[in-house]
């Protein structure tokens, strides 16, 4: 279950060296990576061409470190979980910066990070009135200790940008 640093470093290096061209789907929901080990994998992810969906729910270690190193390496993802990965308002607020480059996303779900709070909602509502995460379809945001304020500011960033809504899940 837990797969820690040398896990993620082996992965990471083999994503960098080429090794899983054709690697489209990556889940590691709930395997104990801590904030090291996801900063390692973040790291090399961005070489990861035909990685489509990331699914790193149920880590709680993850935390800062991995955030910052996801947002400034993000791949051409169409899905991405990060429900219950410890994020707090800082690294969802570099998150929510890095998510503005992510053109291609479509789902993100960030359930069960009740750090996340109102400086993320600002930097999210920010990121989707710049124009960014132009084909993001779906949202959950569930149990991120979003207060009223918060979570009106992204249902009108989200309901006030040119985008297809699906799916706006926003509770807590």
């Amino acid at each position: 279950r837990a797969l820690g640093v040398g896990f993620a470093a082996v992965l990471a290096a083999s994503l960098r060296g080429g090794g899983l061209p054709k690697l489209e789907e990556l889940f590691l929901h709930g395997c104990e990576l801590d904030d090291e080990a996801g900063a390692q994998l973040a790291a090399g992810l961005a070489a990861a061409a035909a990685l489509r969906k990331l699914d790193l729910g149920n880590n709680p270690g993850l935390g800062g470190g991995f955030a910052a190193a996801l947002a400034a390496s993000l791949p051409k993802l169409e899905e991405l979980d990060l429900c219950g990965s410890g994020l707090d308002y800082e690294a969802g607020t570099q998150l929510a910066t890095g998510l503005a480059a992510a053109a291609t996303l479509r789902q993100l779900t960030l359930n069960e990070n009740p750090g996340l709070g109102g400086a993320f909602a600002t930097a999210l509502a920010a990121s989707l009135q710049g124009g960014g995460l132009p084909k993001l379809e779906e949202l959950r945001l569930e149990d991120c200790d979003l207060d009223d304020e918060a979570k009106e500011q992204i249902r009108k960033a989200w309901l006030g940008s040119s985008r297809h809504i699906k799916r706006l899940k926003i509770r807590g």
